[in-house]
């Protein structure tokens, strides 16, 4: 199960996500990151405080969701992932191409 609550502050839109982001719920966050992106804001912010389990399907919807932002030129980062989340992204090299960040810094660096 997949939790997604967006928020707005200031010119980043957030989307927090809850519970596991994999190969049944990653469709969702796909549908959900585009509808965001298609409000052209300056930036989105995907928090993980709260993501217990990624398997590669949920990679490959942030990767995606990465590119997306990119080419819309549209700031995008990835804050709050545990320490387990953070080792599958460190193992999968995912880290090379998303902005891994710190809640605090991305907010600072917009």
């Amino acid at each position: 199960m997949l939790k997604i609550d967006l928020s707005k502050i200031g010119p980043v839109e957030e989307i927090s996500l809850t519970g596991k982001l994999e190969i049944t719920t990653a469709k969702r966050f796909d549908i959900v990151f585009k509808d965001v992106t298609e409000r052209n804001p300056a930036a989105v912010g995907i928090n993980l405080e709260n993501l217990r389990y990624i398997d590669s399907s949920g990679i490959s919807s942030l990767l995606r969701a990465s590119n997306i932002a990119s080419k819309a030129k549209i700031r995008f980062g990835c804050y709050g992932a545990t320490a387990e989340t953070q080792s599958i992204f460190n193992l999968s090299q995912v880290s090379s191409h998303i902005n891994l960040t710190t809640k605090s810094e991305f907010y600072i660096t917009g």
